[in-house]
């Protein structure tokens, strides 16, 4: 009778190094991400353990896939907070597009003791201007307009320009009527169009915030490409209405 091998001795030392394998150190999935793996000490197969990751909360940071569907960009650090500077932005373009609805009103419609449309014609052709008609009615409805569009938060960079070559106008005017650059007289002050169109200016520079309807898009948090052209749209048109249509010398 022929002896049997014992061979217990054989698989306990090939379980032994089978428990001993170094773990894979990492893998490279479909999407580049590498994901380090570990080796369960019972289990032949390793158990992967996916890194952890804040998910960004850009609604616009978002892309496409080569499926087609929608993929949430990640980020690694914290979201950025921005404290009051949203509540300051509402309150400042909140003012300036009140200032801008009331004054629209006065000059298209008579309103808290506006000139009405003729008066105002009749102030653009003493001031120089060409067309005055036609500018009257199309720098009332911009006043209107613009001044909505801000208190709504909505389309700011269109907004700001156009409040931004409106009070350029308006503060070349208040010059006319004074000339030499007056600031803090009595009655030939022009310290409040120029803040007008400071505040036309911050407004194109640094969004309208959060608390508008264009809370959600990249103009209102992250503004930049449209910050310079709606500032430097609005500073043109406001050059371009008065020396075209004006010519005279600025500020002499």
């Amino acid at each position: 009778m022929t002896d049997t091998p014992d061979r217990r001795d054989e698989l306990d030392e090939s379980q032994a190094e089978t428990r001993a394998m170094p773990a894979q150190s990492a893998r490279s999935d479909t999407d580049g991400l590498d994901i380090p793996t570990y080796a369960a000490p019972d289990r032949a197969e390793p158990v992967y353990v996916a890194p952890t990751y804040t998910a960004s909360n850009n609604p616009e940071s978002t892309e496409m896939d080569p499926g087609g569907s929608r993929v949430a960009d990640v980020e690694l650090s914290a979201p950025v907070r921005r404290g009051t500077s949203d509540l300051g932005l509402l309150l400042l373009r909140v003012g300036l597009g009140v200032v801008l609805v009331a004054h629209g009103l006065q000059n298209a419609f008579g309103l808290f003791n506006g000139p009405g449309i003729s008066s105002y014609r009749d102030l653009l052709q003493t001031a120089g201007y060409q067309h005055p008609q036609l500018l009257a009615y199309v720098g009332s409805l911009t006043e209107l307009v613009a001044g909505v569009l801000l208190v709504l938060g909505l389309l700011t960079p269109l907004a700001a320009a156009g409040a931004l070559g409106v009070s350029i106008n308006v503060w070349l005017v208040a010059d006319l009527a004074s000339p030499g650059f007056h600031f803090f007289v009595a009655d030939k002050g022009q310290e409040y169009e120029m803040v007008l169109v400071l505040l036309a200016a911050v407004v194109a520079l640094v969004g309208p915030g959060r608390y508008s309807l264009d809370g959600r898009r990249g103009w209102a948090t992250r503004p930049l490409v449209s910050s310079w052209l709606a500032l430097v749209v609005g500073i043109a048109a406001g050059l371009l209405v008065w020396f075209l249509l004006n010519g005279a010398r600025p500020f002499a």
